[in-house]
């Protein structure tokens, strides 16, 4: 977003603010990233990773396309692909393995 020139606040708040009566406003199930973009007109809040990344690149980079691809293009699909795979598949599988790996005491052999 700084490259692009886009106004934006990044906020890093401890404790986690995910559970916050103002993140909540953000997003719909409370969780974080999300962003709010306010840049036109009603502000229109946008939350978890991936669509946050097809959000940004759809609004702000749609017709110099230096970090996407045109819509309906080969890449295009490419691209949503592997997000929807990011989000859906090593996300979990990531965060399931840390979960065990750190906090479960019995181990299964």
């Amino acid at each position: 977003m700084r490259d692009e020139e886009i106004p934006f606040l990044f906020q890093d708040k401890k404790p986690p603010p995910h559970l916050s009566k103002t993140n909540k406003k953000k997003t719909a199930n409370g969780r974080i990233p999300a962003l709010v973009d306010k840049t036109s007109g009603t502000p229109t809040r946008v939350f978890e990773g991936g669509s946050m990344m097809l959000y940004l690149c759809a609004k702000y980079d749609a017709s110099q396309q230096r970090v996407s691809f045109a819509y309906d293009t080969p890449e295009y699909w490419e691209t949503v692909q592997w997000i929807t795979w990011m989000q859906s598949g090593i996300g979990p599988m990531q965060g399931q393995a840390n979960h065990f790996y750190r906090y479960v005491l019995l181990q299964v052999q």
